[in-house]
């Protein structure tokens, strides 16, 4: 008897493309397109029927035009490898670009009829639904503000949900999720999809993208969620597992959790004590985790971070200093230690002043315009980051500054922003 299976594989945050650090870039991106190989090899030894991607495809800032070739070839690959019959929906992550300039096209293109790109067209409140009676996809581009943007297009998801007769409904978004365990408490609030948002949209799962450890499928309330976390480890701080999930619906859903084998060993080593120790404690602790950490993992490359917390009596930079050259000494008679860092969190007892830490976009521009009411924030915040891309890409080389042309068009978006029929707030 055939089993009566719906079979999807999901995945998020592939970062192809990804080469930092820039001392191993190479290696880097050698493991994301590794962990992107084993994925498809996944889905077609699976013989999944479609596949879900929540964004982050590439890491725009490092790819190489050689990734999109790759990644296209690989799509191709899982294509033919299950008979042509498979869908890929897929939306765009704060990686992948903007609305405007979204490296996803690099492979939409030639993967027209397979390669399904949702959630653009809903960030302008357009109706955009994938529906062949099966699966009814609909979602949501990344957005700095994915509440406040999913309240503004609340009514016309739900529309396309309700006209839908597919038995499955999902709604994809690139964003962290309240419910999520492993939330950092630094992440701002308006980047983080609350579910008031949700309620009443009628899907039947949610699939998030954007927090790179991956969580088991959970239900909430009258629907379920899924965030699959990245393919790779994309900070070197996050030894966590990472992998895809094989998501099976026939009756109660289950999501088979399978990790990828890392192409490097990443170790985090904390060195610290509750008494405040001299400088020379410090540099013998770390150089002897870091020979053991060499000796335990010959047979793979290594990439070793030293965090260095406590009280010290002396000079922390010195600290670092010495370390660094130490484990310098150790990285040239073992080449498996292919990079390591040292991060200096250590606490002086005659402390200095410290400088504030350095600002981010996106904790700036939420003051810049706090003036502004939420829609028109979340709409300059877009805007602010697209003039960032656009500097990033078609800045002339000698001044640095856009085109008359380009400039032009960002001025016209201001201009209607600004000048709209909604007020400031004052």
């Amino acid at each position: 008897m055939l089993e009566n299976k719906t079979k999807i594989g999901v995945i998020s945050d592939s970062h192809v493309g990804c080469a930092v650090p820039k001392a191993i870039g190479d290696f880097r991106r050698e493991a994301f397109r590794k962990a992107f190989t084993a994925a498809i090899d996944g889905f077609i030894e699976h013989q999944v029927e479609y596949i879900i991607h929540t964004g982050d495809l590439f890491e725009r800032r490092t790819m190489v035009p050689e990734d999109s070739v790759f990644v296209k070839n690989e799509l191709q690959r899982l294509i033919d490898g299950l008979g042509g019959k498979v869908k890929i929906f897929i939306i765009r992550g704060n990686h992948d670009g903007t609305v405007e300039n979204s490296v996803l096209d690099y492979v939409k293109h030639p993967l027209a009829e397979y390669f399904v790109v949702v959630g653009e067209k809903s960030l302008i409140g357009e109706p955009e639904v994938y529906d062949d009676g099966v699966v009814a996809v609909q979602g949501l581009g990344y957005t700095p503000y994915p509440t406040a943007k999913l309240e503004q297009i609340h009514n016309q998801l739900r529309d396309q949900f309700i006209a839908s007769r597919a038995k499955y409904k999902f709604l994809l978004v690139h964003s962290f999720f309240e419910y999520q365990s492993g939330l950092q408490p630094q992440v701002p609030k308006h980047q983080i999809l609350f579910s008031i948002a949700l309620m009443d949209i009628g899907f039947n799962f949610l699939i998030c993208g954007h927090q790179h450890r991956a969580t088991p499928l959970e239900k909430i309330g009258n629907f379920y969620v899924l965030t699959p976390g990245a393919l790779e480890a994309v900070e070197l701080s996050d030894e966590t597992v990472h992998g895809y999930h094989i998501l099976t619906l026939d009756g109660e859903p289950e999501a088979q959790f399978i990790p990828i084998k890392p192409l490097q060993v990443l170790k985090n080593v904390q060195i610290t004590n509750s008494q405040k120790q001299s400088e020379g404690w410090y540099v013998e602790e770390a150089v002897e985790w870091a020979q053991a950490m060499v000796e335990t993992h010959k047979s793979m490359p290594l990439i070793l971070r030293l965090i260095l917390s406590g009280v010290v009596d002396g000079d922390k930079y010195t600290v670092e200093e010495e370390v660094t050259t130490k484990i310098n000494l150790i990285k040239v008679e073992n080449p498996n230690l292919i990079y390591f860092e040292v991060k200096n969190d250590l606490v002086m007892v005659s402390a200095p002043l410290e400088l504030a830490l350095i600002e981010t976009s996106e904790t700036v521009y939420p003051k810049i315009f706090e003036i502004l009411d939420e829609n028109k924030r979340v709409k300059a915040v877009e805007i602010a980051e697209e003039v960032e891309s656009q500097l990033e890409e078609t800045a002339s080389s000698i001044t640095g500054l856009l085109t008359d042309f380009n400039r032009r068009k960002i001025i016209d978006k201001w201009k209607k922003l600004i000048g709209g029929e909604d007020n400031c707030q004052q």
